[in-house]
């Protein structure tokens, strides 16, 4: 991966390829494996930090990612919000 993840979310595109998603210590960021080539590629960042969240792929391609933790003020919170990523 290009960034350490833990408590991340992994789904499995259409495409073949792994969208990998936020995680602990609140990791905005998103990233794409390729299994074919063993790499990966930098996907852009969420709109919040967030670990401990759902991902959900949708009928029309893109992952529901919803909820989960955040950090404001120093402490976690539980996030109300939610975001779509494309591939």
């Amino acid at each position: 991966m290009t960034v350490a993840r833990e408590i991340f979310t992994a789904t499995l595109l259409p495409s073949g390829k792994v969208l990998v998603a936020g995680g602990a210590n609140f990791i905005a960021s998103a990233e794409l494996y390729d299994a074919s080539a063993g790499t990966f590629v930098a996907a852009g960042n969420m709109t919040v930090a967030r670990d401990r969240n759902p991902a959900t792929l949708l009928p029309n391609r893109t992952v529901l990612l919803a909820g989960g933790d955040y950090a404001s003020g120093g402490s976690d919170k539980i996030s109300a919000s939610a975001e779509l990523c494309t591939e």
